[in-house]
């Protein structure tokens, strides 16, 4: 496989996994339901004071980290290097950025024994 090809193999498929985050983001804003960060575990609709805006929150999010997938899939259209040194921070720091954004989302809108925080 050639540099130009290998590239444009890799812009493909990072551009994919931006819709797919973006994809998450957009069904989050929508949602009427809280939506949940961690894989099989739910948010009670009366822990959460702003659903809307809790959704909204976590849809801003994954439009972030889905946009970060752009900017690595356009990277390598530039330079290998480029690409593959931002889709090792998206995969590394960036997922733990998601997981530090979501406690801070989870905190700000979650009611406490019933007394909003």
């Amino acid at each position: 496989m050639s540099f130009e090809t290998g590239n444009l193999l890799a812009a493909v498929i990072l551009f994919l996994h931006a819709i797919l985050f973006i994809g998450i983001g957009s069904w989050a804003v929508r949602r009427q339901a809280p939506v949940h960060f961690w894989a099989g575990t739910t948010v009670k609709s009366e822990l959460i004071k702003d659903i809307p805006a809790y959704n909204r929150a976590n849809g801003c999010m994954w439009h972030v980290y889905g946009s970060g997938w752009i900017v690595s899939a356009l990277g390598f259209l530039f330079n290998t290097w480029v690409g593959f040194t931002l889709t090792m921070l998206l995969c590394t720091i960036g997922i733990g950025g998601l997981i530090i954004t979501y406690k801070k989302i989870y905190k700000k809108y979650i009611v406490d024994n019933g007394v909003e925080k």
